[in-house]
């Protein structure tokens, strides 16, 4: 008698857990319909088809099954401990509904902002897109993507919340695998929209909708290498009202301003500092961002532009020929200098280097023909999303750089990461900035390597070493305009190396022994050396130093983190850095590192700024 109760109870149980199973498989579809939207977006992409829909009927289906269980499912789920499976189908039940009703929201912002013909795959291949139309943003459409965005994160957080209290369930693994994946997914969802949330709210003072607002537009050259990308090779004025873009003035920076620049103009103390201690230096536009720091720079630009030309401007934006490439895609452009079309394919090589080839009037006439030729497209990004990728991923590389006068829009721009700001962070931290003390264009030609040893103490301070080099690949035959005055050395690249690190270093040596004072910009302590590298040559700066309590406890864990900012280059830096941990440690967690025993390496291209961080 025992043993067929035995048997019952058994057989009651495993009707409850199929049950269970039954009610589980539409959430899986939900989870890949929802990751399969997010990679799309994402990716500059329409997600074809309607994702977005499929979810929701995913989740009434898996809402309906749980409805619809029998006798078993309901008796086990008033059993402590056996009934864990069937209140974690229920809890995931409720956030598929919760995530179902995000998708429909996200499902209708693609619709207002693309048009109907989004979700049929066509990515606005055939006409423009309602947000966006020759030239024209629509501002009230953008007004109310605060609020939709709203919702679209109200259901996500409270869907993650269901998953949340889903219990540990003995000798049942999968819903627990499941609720891992579920709450790493929903939280690049959430972050992803708090991201858009915080995007929207700045755009539509930043696109006039409250007047007109007029920003500097600087073309940065990375051949000719500036702290932020590199000097100012030409300039306009974009004009924003109402979500209606307009371009005025441009032309070669050279043209526009004194020779030795607007005298007594008050500018930043991380702009007056280059200028005060870098010889034959003169507060001019065109060269005057010394510092990584973009909004220092950018205030010294609107200082000069508003107190010496008497042209305030509302905030400024920087470009570089990358971030023109990037926009460009396939499309054409021709200016009557240059003999052939340029694309995104060959932006670059003609902006930074081919356009030094030109006879002069063909080069001097080059960067007005370029602006007032590039200007009709880059404000016409189509496909739309797919040039809104593009656009993003610009602003990650500095290739983009975005500055407000507005305090508020600032700090959005800062906390979005367009702003091109020095951000130190906790622990360690690590700027390598190149700035070009000679009339060339070799930095085309010139590529970096950093290498970056660390030697972690028991105490949690750290030795360091940073290793820069710098080798000057300009080959045979360039012209003067590139190669450089004909009665210096040919090619010769002349280098002022900043190196940027914690306020709390205290340095042991450098090399080379000439340089600047160091100094303070912000929360970084700034190391310069000054050396030459001839064509076909490797120069070289070493500096170690040292500093206590990088090393962060954390959950019985110990913690170091790096910070690595980037600078944009036509040729991005590679990166090695060495950490050696203690001995005897043992490492619990270091993503995107190689370990050996106590040694984590890691290599990459700085293409973007870099956290990194090992837990042991």
């Amino acid at each position: 008698m025992i043993g067929l109760l035995l048997l019952g109870a058994i057989a009651l149980v495993g009707d409850a857990y199929y049950q269970v199973k039954k009610a589980a498989d539409p959430l899986e579809t939900i989870r890949a319909d929802l990751s399969q939207a997010r990679g799309a977006l994402a990716h500059g992409k329409v997600p074809r088809g309607d994702p977005f829909t499929a979810a929701s009927q995913a989740a009434a289906k898996a809402q309906s099954q749980v409805d619809d269980t029998n006798f078993a499912f309901r008796l086990i789920g008033r059993i402590p401990v056996l009934n864990r499976p069937v209140h974690a189908v229920r809890l995931e039940a409720e956030a598929a509904g919760e995530w179902a009703a995000a998708a429909i929201t996200a499902r209708d912002m693609v619709l207002a902002m693309l048009g109907p013909k989004a979700l049929r795959g066509q990515a606005q291949s055939e006409g423009p897109a309602p947000v966006f139309n020759n030239g024209s943003i629509d501002v009230k459409l953008i007004q109310t993507l605060p609020d939709r965005l709203g919702t679209l994160i109200h259901h996500l957080e409270t869907g993650r919340a269901a998953i949340e209290r889903i219990r540990p369930i003995p000798f049942y693994s999968r819903l627990t695998r499941s609720k891992e994946r579920s709450l790493a997914e929903v939280d690049q969802n959430i972050a992803l929209a708090q991201n858009g949330l915080q995007a929207a709210r700045l755009l539509p003072a930043f696109l006039g909708a409250d007047g007109p607002k007029t920003y500097f537009l600087a073309l940065q050259n990375n051949s000719d290498l500036r702290a932020t990308g590199g000097a100012v090779l030409a300039f306009a004025f974009v004009t924003i009202d109402r979500g209606k873009l307009s371009l005025t003035g441009g032309g070669p920076i050279a043209d526009e301003e004194p020779r030795f620049g607007y005298q007594g103009v008050p500018l930043p103390a991380g702009v007056s500092w280059y200028l005060h201690n870098v010889p034959l230096q003169h507060p001019r536009i065109a060269n005057l961002n010394w510092t990584p720091d973009f909004p220092t720079d950018a205030q010294a630009w609107a200082s000069l532009l508003e107190n010496g030309a008497g042209r305030p401007v509302d905030g400024a934006i920087a470009l570089d020929p990358i971030g023109i490439a990037g926009l460009l895609g396939n499309r054409k452009i021709k200016v009557e200098s240059y003999p052939d079309a340029i694309t995104g394919e060959n932006a670059v090589e003609v902006i930074e280097n081919d356009q030094y080839r030109l006879d002069g009037p063909q080069r001097q006439a080059f960067p007005s023909e370029l602006i007032d030729a590039a200007w009709p497209v880059l404000k016409n990004l189509h496909p739309l999303v797919k040039g809104l990728q593009q656009f993003g991923t610009a602003l990650k590389e500095k290739h983009i750089q975005m500055w407000s006068s507005n305090a508020e829009q600032e700090a959005l721009l800062a906390k979005l990461g367009w702003d091109g700001g020095i951000r130190v962070g906790k622990g360690d931290y690590l700027q390598v900035v190149d700035n070009k003390l000679r009339v060339d264009k070799v930095d085309y030609y010139t590529h970096t390597a950093i290498t970056y040893d660390v030697q972690i103490g028991g105490s949690g301070g750290m030795t360091s070493t940073a290793k820069v080099a710098l080798t000057n690949m300009t080959p045979p035959g360039q012209p003067h305009a590139i190669a450089g005055p004909p009665d210096h050395p040919y090619g010769l690249n002349a280098v002022l190396l900043g190196l940027y690190v914690p306020k709390g270093v205290t340095l042991i040596s450098e090399t080379p022994q000439t340089g600047y004072p160091v100094h303070i910009e912000g929360d970084t302590k700034v190391f310069t050396r000054r050396f030459a590298v001839l064509a076909g040559k490797t120069g070289t700066g070493v500096f170690s130093y040292s500093m206590p309590g990088v090393i962060r406890s954390t959950a019985g864990s110990r913690l170091y983190e790096l910070t690595v900012q980037h600078q944009p280059l036509v040729n991005p830096a590679t990166l090695t850095v060495t950490v050696t941990l203690p001995a005897g440690t043992t490492v619990k967690s270091a993503p995107g590192w190689t370990v050996k025993g106590n040694v984590a390496t890691y290599q990459g291209v700085l293409t973007q700024d870099l956290h990194l961080s090992i837990v042991y």
